[in-house]
């Protein structure tokens, strides 16, 4: 998986994602085509916007 952010790849050697992060972090940087090119940071998307279940009304007697 390669990076999507600086602050990812920053967070992974950092250690501030758990001592085995460092370790795939150096695997991650060799698959990372790019890494001057990489954005700051990576907006989260909106996950199930749109994707609820819609239910027929409850009719009531």
């Amino acid at each position: 998986m390669p990076f999507k952010s600086k602050a990812q790849q920053r967070a992974a050697f950092g250690g501030y994602l758990g001592t085995k992060m460092k370790k795939k972090a150096e695997q991650w940087a060799k698959e990372t085509p790019n890494i001057k090119n990489l954005p700051e940071h990576v907006r989260k998307t909106a996950k199930g916007k749109g994707s609820r279940k819609k239910y027929a009304p409850i009719k009531y007697k």
